[in-house]
């Protein structure tokens, strides 16, 4: 395995054979990631579609490395026996961070006789890139399961997009790539902007969150109030209710803050043809 990655991290094309050993390599994790879904459909009731917390997710088998995004991989000098990613679940739904933190609790129970590791790109993203990942070690192999919110889902899915357009060195910490030094230079400051508007998503997400933190204790102390009067439990649905109004304030001011970056990169993009 160790002289297979060498090879494929090499500049040379990889041989037809060695493509034949990479393919069932891949396929030896087949069973495991056939046992995270049969232990999250069983455990959890997430199968293709489903509820968690009353939202739907989607739930697809992340696609297999292509050659080429694994072979970047090894050059960066990750040994092939290491690599976390090699197969997986995207798990993606309408979720605010409270409950993308349940769904991630809830995931790593159905695995704790097992390893699992886990990896929280929202606070420190990758190149701008958030979501949560857990990768539990079933029947010896390490399985992804990527834990997105809709709109980490969005930025990555248009941050791939972009990588199919110009090469993945955003996604890497290099240089940009491309035909003269102004067009790198306008590459680069593009995809600078597209991780600043990622920053603006994020903050607005942390903003909904705490709305729908704060909504969920509006409605159990109107409950409790149904049930006893006392004035300790009017006064807390009180301080609840005049911090639902700041998080209306916060919520347009978030809002104003995406509105701005979208438009820097409006005028950054001028994306033509030749591009």
């Amino acid at each position: 395995m160790e002289d297979l990655g060498g090879r494929l991290a090499a500049e040379t094309p990889p041989t037809p054979d060695d493509l034949q050993k990479l393919a069932r390599f891949q396929a030896d994790y087949q069973p495991s990631l056939e046992e995270v879904v049969a232990v999250l459909r069983d455990r959890l009731h997430i199968t293709s579609s489903g509820l968690f917390d009353g939202v739907a997710l989607t739930t697809t088998s992340r696609p297999g490395k292509t050659i080429e995004t694994l072979r970047e991989k090894l050059r960066k000098g990750i040994p092939l026996r290491v690599i976390q990613d090699i197969t997986g679940l995207r798990v993606v739904g309408d979720l605010r961070l409270s409950q993308q933190n349940d769904l991630r609790d809830q995931i790593k129970k159905c695995f704790a006789g097992s390893r699992v590791d886990e990896d929280d790109r929202r606070v420190t993203p990758s190149s701008g890139y958030r979501a949560v990942h857990l990768i539990p070690v079933v029947l010896g192999l390490p399985v992804e399961i990527q834990l997105r919110t809709a709109s980490q889902d969005a930025w990555a899915q248009a941050s791939e997009k972009l990588g199919d357009l110009w090469g993945r060195w955003h996604r890497y910490g290099l240089p940009p790539e491309g035909p003269t030094p102004e067009e790198r230079e306008r590459r680069g400051q593009f995809i600078e902007q597209y991780r600043l508007i990622g920053d603006a998503f994020y903050s607005h997400e942390l903003v909904l969150d705490r709305e729908f933190v704060l909504r969920r204790q509006e409605e159990e102390l109107t409950l409790a109030l149904e049930r006893d009067s006392g004035s300790e439990l009017s006064a807390r649905l009180s301080e609840v209710r005049d911090l639902l109004e700041e998080v209306d304030t916060e919520q347009i001011e978030s809002n104003k803050a995406i509105a701005v970056q979208v438009n820097r990169l409006v005028e950054l993009s001028n994306l033509q043809s030749n591009q």
